[in-house]
């Protein structure tokens, strides 16, 4: 039994999946993935029922269908997201194809790590943040003043490396978290309530465990210009149980 195995409720076999592929003479058609939650009823606080059918149900469609677009009768037609974005980042040529599908991954990733059943996470979560961060306040502090960084649009994440370092960092427009990468942080000795005692040059594999869409058109309906309490609603649907589990497991 893994020290998670008390978790209070179980996460929904639907959160697991990243995008949904169905395959139609050997080439991926994406289509948009289910979430753990009826777009209907919207995620109070953060969205209305009717900024959650427009980003989910017109916005992503658009993203991926500009994905299949881009993709048609090209090396990538036969191709996941998460391998069009790996091969395609280094390639100036395929910059459209690279934005839509790290576009669309992102926001996947940031909607299934959602809940509508609102909790608190549980201890062992709370004590892996505060050794890194002084405590857990101090983490959403962190995240939250970094999120509050990003000019225009962007991303912001939480991710850990096999040693199970944490690591919040920024990504603009459709930036994907990239992986492998040198990392160049900064030591912050004391950041209100927390601490962050990851050292600098350090190259690792980050796995991202949570993010936050950054992305005007994800708070100007029903926020405004009010970017503090876009955020300060997004804390409040976290799926913490499931943000739990991704960081035991170190997987995306």
């Amino acid at each position: 039994m893994n020290r998670f195995s008390t978790l209070s409720r179980a996460i929904p076999k639907s959160t697991s999946r990243i995008y949904n592929l169905t395959k139609f003479n050997s080439k991926k058609i994406h289509t948009v993935a289910p979430i753990p939650y009826l777009v209907e009823n919207g995620l109070k606080p953060l969205y209305s029922s009717e900024t959650l059918d427009r980003l989910y149900n017109v916005r992503q469609k658009m993203l991926l269908e500009k994905v299949d677009e881009y993709a048609k009768d090209t090396e990538f037609d036969d191709k996941t997201l998460k391998e069009i974005i790996t091969i395609t980042s280094s390639y100036p040529e395929h910059a459209a194809l690279y934005n839509y599908a790290s576009q669309a991954w992102n926001f996947d990733f940031f909607l299934q790590n959602l809940t509508d059943r609102p909790h608190e996470p549980n201890m062992i979560l709370r004590k892996a943040l505060s050794l890194h961060f002084g405590s857990f306040e101090g983490f959403k502090n962190i995240f939250t003043m970094h999120a509050k960084g990003i000019f225009g649009n962007g991303w912001t994440w939480l991710a850990v490396d096999r040693d199970g370092n944490y690591f919040i960092k920024n990504t603009y427009n459709g930036g994907f978290l990239s992986t492998g990468t040198k990392e160049i942080l900064k030591i912050t000795t004391k950041f209100e309530e927390g601490r962050n005692r990851v050292p600098i040059n350090q190259v690792t594999t980050l796995f991202p465990i949570l993010c936050l869409n950054m992305w005007t058109d994800s708070y100007l309906a029903d926020f405004g210009y009010n970017r503090d309490a876009y955020i300060e609603a997004f804390w409040k649907v976290v799926n913490w149980d499931l943000i739990s589990q991704k960081i035991h497991r170190k997987e995306i």
